[in-house]
């Protein structure tokens, strides 16, 4: 079980869903890492990904 948005919205979206609109935010969270000859791993993941 996952928090809601409203009992309703498990995920943000950034399109969609108006009724919510006041309570979600499309700005997505972003990280910006260096990645040279000392970067041993590097993780890409999305939560839609381990559903």
């Amino acid at each position: 079980d996952v928090p809601r948005v409203n009992g309703q919205l498990a995920v943000s979206r950034a399109f969609g869903d108006k009724s919510l609109k006041s309570h979600l935010s499309s700005d997505p969270d972003i990280q910006h890492a260096d990645i040279d000859s000392e970067t041993e791993i590097l993780i890409l993941a999305s939560d839609g990904l381990w559903k």
